[in-house]
């Protein structure tokens, strides 16, 4: 009689521990620290771990969800088969006891046998997209300085003016992306038409780097904002007849507004203007001002399949005062972007 009680108390155990998925008896597991797919279907009781209709097979029948390969984390819960009622969550509490051992063990697993939870895959959370792009451009160059003391004039015009620029981007959000950029620009001069003056330093190369960001207003428009740090141009000895081309490096804090004025499928053509601050500085020579520039630019844009391609033109004014001179620098430009997306990762 009390054998035959005992049986009744063990199917009883068996109908609140275990969960019937087709023909697979089947119960809840809480992953672990170091757990995966394939060790946890070695340690269930009976089978093995591989081939058609073992214990690998019937964990990826038994949740649909996963995939084979695919990472698992602690706290997440699946089901198991049960072969012969000893699952793997008695397995890591081994007792020198009796068979019947380890149903206590069970039974705490079984308390929380709701329906299988797939939320692990439902909470997964998206990877930041991630844009590398780069950017060639050529612009036309004219500095300007005027002397503040002999009130002498110099106009210098650029031979050639070549720029490029890498940029790094993350979308966190469909509103919002912030951006890390590197610059270089190489730069000459034309001698002067004036023979009686002789320019020193008439090539130039000059780098930058900056920070920045976007946030859409809409599907059409947004605003930017950037912070960099770079060398600018400078004139000094203007009034002698050895004039030289320096640079310095100088904070820029700006802000733009761009807007798409016509789209069609995956190109737009649109416009954008900014401003930007400047901060001052000082050089062995003479000190620099705070001064300001400002920038207005037509583009036509396409981005499709996570590749992008841009085409620029535009011009940009400089206005940065010295201790010594005026000065005003201007450029007509044209640039190239091409660009993607880095770190895809090929859903499931």
């Amino acid at each position: 009689m009390k054998s035959f009680g005992r049986l009744l108390l063990s199917a009883s155990f068996f109908v609140t521990s275990s969960v019937t998925a087709g023909e697979i008896r089947s119960s809840l597991y809480i992953v672990k620290t170091g757990d995966t797919l394939s060790n946890i279907a070695d340690r269930v009781r009976g089978g093995h771990t591989y081939g058609k209709g073992e214990n690998l097979e019937k964990i990826l029948i038994l949740n649909p969800h996963l995939k084979l390969g695919r990472a698992i984390g602690p706290g997440e819960q699946i089901l198991i088969p049960v072969n012969d009622l000893r699952n793997v969550a008695a397995e890591e509490t081994p007792k020198p006891a009796p068979v019947a051992s380890p149903a206590p063990v069970a039974v705490a697993v079984a308390v929380q046998v709701p329906q299988p939870q797939q939320t692990p895959v439902a909470t997964e959370e998206d990877d930041v997209n991630h844009h590398f792009a780069v950017k060639a451009g050529y612009q036309f160059t004219t500095l300007e300085a005027n002397d503040n003391v002999t009130h002498t004039k110099a106009e210098l015009n650029s031979d050639h003016d070549i720029t490029a620029a890498a940029t790094w981007s993350q979308k966190w959000s469909d509103g919002f992306k912030s951006l890390f950029s590197f610059s270089a620009r190489n730069i000459e001069f034309q001698p002067s038409t004036n023979s009686a003056k002789k320019i020193s330093n008439a090539s130039k190369s000059l780098l930058g780097v900056g920070f920045g960001g976007r946030f859409d207003l809409d599907e059409k428009a947004g605003i930017f904002f950037s912070v960099s740090y770079g060398q600018e141009l400078f004139l000094h000895g203007i009034s002698t007849t050895n004039v030289s081309i320096d640079s310095a490096n100088v904070s820029n804090v700006g802000l733009g507004f761009d807007f798409q004025l016509y789209r069609k499928g995956s190109t737009a053509l649109g416009f954008a203007i900014s401003g930007s601050y400047l901060g001052g500085a000082s050089t062995d020579y003479y000190s620099i001002d705070n001064g300001s520039s400002y920038k207005a630019l037509l583009f036509i844009r396409r981005d499709k399949g996570g590749k992008f391609l841009s085409f620029e033109v535009g011009a940009q004014q400089r206005t940065q005062n010295t201790s010594v001179s005026d000065l005003n620098e201007t450029n007509v430009f044209g640039n190239f972007i091409y660009g993607f997306d880095l770190f895809n990762r090929e859903k499931p």
